[in-house]
This record gives structure tokens, C-alpha cells and sequence, in this order.
């Protein structure tokens, strides 16, 4: 029987594509109760996903 591979991985120097299944995605969440009254900088919590779909609106 034939081996087929399930799993390619993408171009770094594309895009994305609908549905792709992307690894190491780093997401920066703002903390709002930081914020100085005198700065205008935030603080970002960042949360690390280990994997993420990519699902776009067309």
C-alpha cells in the first residue's frame, strides 16, 4: 500500500489558508488594570496557543 503523507508543512513566505493548522501562535492580551494613568503604554500578557486553526471570513 501506498504511504501518503497527512501532514504538510506550509511556506513560511505565504499566507495563511483557511483551515490551516499553525503551531506556536503567541496571542498578547492587554492588562487593563495596569494601565497608568500618566502613560499611555499597556502591559501585554502574552498566552502561548500550541496549536490554532485558521479560520478566516471570506
Amino acid at each position: 500500500m501506498e504511504e501518503r503523507a497527512i501532514y504538510r508543512a506550509s511556506d513560511r513566505v505565504s499566507s495563511l489558508r483557511q483551515g490551516e493548522i499553525v503551531s506556536g501562535v503567541v496571542q498578547y492580551k492587554p492588562v487593563i488594570d495596569e494601565i497608568p494613568e500618566e502613560s499611555q503604554e499597556l502591559s501585554f500578557t502574552p498566552i502561548i496557543h500550541p496549536y490554532a486553526i485558521d479560520l478566516s471570513e471570506i
